[in-house]
């Protein structure tokens, strides 16, 4: 659909087999109506609970809290007094005593421990909830390595459904960027309540294959950090050269936020848009000709790799 007006991304499924297609809704031009995250609570009612309320789970109940979701839909686990006391502040409504009154309280079950804590926290489930209620509850991973069948395993009721979800940092402002797939248990209700309640935060949520899950968390998941890494290597540049500290800073953060706005409004190939700055025996060809002796791109690569890797490996 052609349009010139501000575009929403939204995940919809499309046949109950298949996993769903992305398609660019327009916020305008469609008669139907957007579903706020009001309306969506007000109709379902979703107890949305956090096993684990860490970096990740912390920016993702932020991203659903700014998106208007009630804070009394929300509950957590936290390990300690403080931790529970800083959930609280950032909107959490309910802090759960332990794992298996949290389970028994939500209907959707977000499993955010890290990945090395994740065997211990399932076989506690298995040994202390019920099977028919851990049957009836839709988890979601955001823990990278292990697969929704390992999961589902792990759990030991029947039918377990279980999906993956890799976001990232920026959920907390509202700027999605990740991925989803999904078990053999689950319905097509399921991903559906799933891709709505993120579309709710904004960005992007994309189906993939379960086996391209570990590419995701190194994309997107680690992601952010190597762009930070970017940035402080800009800053520290362009200081070097006699540029403030913070006037550096300012700069490198919005020369990326506008390369980045540039790309997505233009949708050419990467290395067209870099061709664009280079001009003939410029100052940015002989930068990225440095770049490409330092081995940059080399460097980017690898750390995918390596990120992906590590990621199996959990």
């Amino acid at each position: 659909m052609k349009t010139t007006t501000t575009t929403l991304w939204v995940c919809i499924p499309t046949t109950w087999n298949k996993p769903p297609s992305v398609i660019k809704r327009s916020m305008k031009k469609d008669k139907r109506p957007f579903r706020t995250a009001a309306t969506l609570q007000s109709e379902t009612q979703q107890r949305l609970g956090f096993l684990g309320c860490g970096h990740m789970a912390k920016a993702i109940i932020r991203g659903f809290i700014v998106a208007g979701i009630p804070s009394d839909l929300i509950y957590a686990t936290t390990k300690t007094p403080s931790s529970a006391q800083k959930a609280k502040q950032l909107g959490v409504g309910h802090i759960a005593s332990d794992n298996q009154s949290l389970v028994s309280s939500c209907d959707m079950v977000f499993l955010a421990v890290k990945p090395q804590s994740l065997d211990q926290v399932l076989k506690q489930l298995k040994e202390t909830v019920d099977t028919k209620v851990l049957s009836e509850k839709l988890f979601i991973s955001i823990a990278a390595g292990k697969t929704c069948d390992q999961i589902a395993a792990q759990l030991g009721a029947s039918h377990p459904r279980v999906m993956r979800v890799m976001p990232n940092l920026p959920v907390a402002v509202g700027h999605l960027a990740g991925a989803y797939c999904a078990g053999a248990n689950v319905q097509e209700k399921d991903i559906e309540r799933v891709v709505q309640l993120f579309s709710l935060v904004g960005g992007v949520l994309e189906p993939v294959t379960e086996e391209c899950m570990e590419a995701v968390t190194a994309l997107c998941g680690s992601g952010p950090a190597f762009v930070y890494m970017f940035l402080e290597a800009l800053a520290d540049g362009a200081v070097r050269q006699g540029l403030d500290r913070k006037v550096a800073n300012q700069l490198a953060l919005e020369m990326v936020y506008g390369a980045c706005k540039l790309a997505k409004n233009d949708n050419l190939h990467f290395a067209q848009l870099r061709n664009q700055v280079e001009s003939p025996a410029g100052t940015t060809v002989y930068g990225t000709s440095a770049l490409e002796n330092g081995q940059f791109r080399k460097a980017v690569i690898n750390a995918i790799q390596e990120a992906v890797l590590r990621a199996k490996q959990l």
